[in-house]
């Protein structure tokens, strides 16, 4: 509400209707539904005709001819008796306080040039630290003599209590219709809505005292002031006061239908570990805590719920089947969808020297299939104990190949060496790419199958240690090597005929691995939601990793020295799109791009 300067800096951001990635648990309102002075308990009065730093002409009272509730209203009238003015100004300080989460007034705004209307807030140690440090966020005010154009602005110590960080909207019924106004308030951002409309967003890449003073409960405030420094309209004004008042106004009304505070709860989501052994014990899962609700679990054929039911939190034996984790929650979260799901899949653990992914001796094939392509042709053909493979390759571009998908995700970690016999006549090209379950493909180290067109079966050997890397989704991202679910051959141009046996993949002593040099974290999924996983055959090798966001900013860190094999960061709670990962290896720095979705 304070304006000792009007330096308005437009943001150039895209318009964009509020969307509800967070559940909105109300926590506080008033929905002045009762009759007479607003409620005690939630409003006291601001008294007086002093100016309030601003020039303002009004005095403040606690008549209820300047405020009263009634028809499940809150009116505030500013009247004019004689040549002066009065008003009323409430607050909640010392009363309702709150920090972080939506808060939102549904008003109708007076209309008259002189009029200064203002739904804000400041910061709760007013009191003692004064204005501009404690803070102040105007989530709405509107000046009379520029009607239909609201304002969302922001001060603090670092804009000198100037109106530099401030934006505006266009309501053009904005005295005749009730409008929500808005703000989504978290500890990196301050988000301007109206009727769920954002067009301003505040988030300082580096927070400090003097930008950020938001991070401490404010309470609430709702007056119109008349005239003042912004208010007052220079046709109007005499004698050099800040006093331009329409002369023909008398009075100037604001409505407030409800003041509310949703707290910030994060959508419906279930956690635990979604790859499993078979028949595995004691697994935990967990959907978000909302208060005054009951969650009830479904679980797939031969899972038992052992404790937990009708919690947010329980703990299963899994049976022989894998499927799908749900829990329907059951009152009012106000989500935009009141349930979560959890797709858990069996993981595989190749026992003894070497697993056989497919020796071609069952006649079977429907675990091969083929990626169709318009301008090429790849037929699969498996008997006599082998996968004869015919194929006609006139463009590449479309990435001809074909591929083996694994039933379950297959822990390969410690058996990275692929073998299989080939025997083909023609000189053909072929290259061979694991991928995880997140559709990481090793391509980054591509295996570029050596040919021998003799036509007799020749042993056909590679080692994915240290090459489980990846160009996609970013340069640099890992294959998670514990969880392998396809593998794939890709073609080059040419026509013929090939013939494989006996895919098998061959365990590596774990001595031999760590003796080699780890010259990339494995970092896993990427894309991720809710979690990343980090882990390193040594993080002894690994001093620090931070997380940063574009504009630069750390929003994690963590010193990782002498810890266990695997870290997990939790990201659930930041913005969509792209981070980097930093860490600090044998005395170098390294980046990797990771992408939250």
């Amino acid at each position: 509400m304070k304006h000792f300067s009007i330096v308005i800096f437009l943001l150039f951001l895209l318009q964009n209707t509020f969307a509800q990635t967070e559940c909105l648990n109300l926590i506080w309102s008033d929905e002045f539904d009762y009759t007479g002075v607003p409620n005690p308990d939630n409003w006291n009065y601001d008294i007086g005709d002093h100016g309030w730093g601003n020039n303002e002409i009004q005095n403040y009272t606690s008549s209820t001819n300047n405020s009263y509730v009634d028809n499940g209203i809150l009116t505030i009238t500013a009247t004019k008796t004689g040549n002066n003015w009065t008003s009323a100004r409430l607050k909640s300080n010392g009363k309702q306080e709150f920090q972080y989460g939506k808060l939102e007034f549904r008003a109708k705004l007076p209309e008259g040039s002189g009029t200064w209307p203002a739904l804000w807030m400041l910061g709760g140690n007013f009191p003692t630290a004064g204005w501009p440090n404690c803070g102040e966020i105007d989530i709405m005010e509107h000046i009379g003599r520029d009607p239909g154009v609201v304002h969302g602005s922001l001060h603090s110590p670092s804009s000198y209590g100037g109106t530099q960080n401030t934006s505006q909207t266009s309501v053009p019924d904005f005295a005749d219709a009730f409008h929500t106004y808005a703000i989504v308030w978290t500890e990196e951002f301050i988000k301007f809505f109206v009727d769920d409309v954002q067009y301003y967003v505040y988030a300082p890449s580096e927070q400090d005292d003097a930008n950020w003073p938001f991070n401490q409960p404010f309470f609430f405030i709702m007056n119109i002031a008349m005239g003042g420094n912004w208010g007052s309209d220079p046709q109007y004004e005499t004698d050099g006061l800040k006093n331009g008042i329409d002369p023909n106004l008398t009075s100037a009304t604001m409505e407030v239908d409800y003041v509310r505070v949703y707290e910030l709860s994060g959508t419906p989501k279930i956690t635990g570990e979604n790859f499993i052994n078979e028949n595995q014990q004691n697994l935990t899962y967990a959907c978000n805590d909302f208060p005054s609700v009951n969650y009830n679990w479904t679980v797939p054929e031969g899972v038992e719920i052992v404790s937990g039911q009708g919690t947010n939190e329980i703990n299963v034996n899994w049976g022989s089947n894998e499927g799908t984790l749900r829990v329907d929650i059951e009152g009012t979260i106000q989500c935009d969808e009141n349930f979560a799901e959890l797709d858990v899949f069996f993981l595989e653990s190749p026992t003894g020297n070497i697993y056989s992914i497919d020796d071609f001796e069952d006649g079977n094939q429907d675990r091969w299939d083929v990626a169709i392509t318009t301008a090429n042709s790849i037929s699969l053909n498996e008997s006599g104990g082998e996968m004869e493979v015919t194929y006609n390759i006139t463009d590449i571009g479309q990435s001809p190949h074909f591929y083996i998908e694994l039933t379950n995700p297959i822990d390969f970690s410690q058996h990275p060496i692929f073998n299989f016999d080939l025997k083909t006549t023609t000189n053909t090209a072929m290259i061979v790419y694991m991928v995880d379950a997140f559709g990481v493909q090793s391509n980054l180290f591509p295996f570029s199958v050596p040919i021998n067109a003799d036509g007799t079966y020749h042993p056909i050997s590679f080692d994915f240690s240290n090459k489980w890397r990846s160009d996609f989704p970013n340069i640099g991202a890992t294959v998670d090597s514990s969880k392998i679910k396809r593998l794939e051959f890709y073609l080059n141009v040419g026509n013929g005929s090939l013939s494989m046996d006996n895919l098998t993949m061959e365990f590596k002593e774990t001595t031999d691995l760590a003796s080699t040099t780890l010259p990339y974290l494995n970092i896993y999924p990427n894309p991720a939601q809710d979690f990343i996983y980090i882990e390193a055959q040594d993080f002894n090798q690994v001093t620090s990793i931070g997380l940063y966001d574009l504009t630069g900013k750390k929003v994690y860190e963590k010193e990782v020295f002498n810890q266990s094999k695997k870290i997990q960061v939790d990201v659930s709670n930041l913005e969509k799109g792209m981070y980097f990962l930093s860490w600090t290896q044998d005395g170098a720095n390294r980046i990797q791009k990771i992408v939250i979705e």
